[in-house]
């Protein structure tokens, strides 16, 4: 399907920034539309850095916690 051929295309290359901050962007709105905590953010948006760390030596884990409003 047409969709299982995008996601092997995003497999076979390396995530970017221009990847993760859209990522990042799409946790703050749920957390704000689902009014979570600053415990159930962290929550998320760590499960999401955990896997996106697999994806390129070069993510920065705390630069993504930040852009999903984990850390001020």
């Amino acid at each position: 399907s047409n969709l299982q051929s995008s996601l092997l295309k995003i497999q076979e290359r390396v995530m970017t920034r221009k990847d993760f901050e859209p990522i990042a962007d799409d946790i703050n709105k749920i957390a704000r539309d689902l009014d979570w905590n600053q415990s159930d953010r962290l929550y998320v948006a760590a499960m999401f850095a955990q896997s996106l760390a697999t994806t390129t030596p070069l993510f920065n884990r705390d630069k993504f916690l930040k852009a999903c409003g984990v850390f001020p």
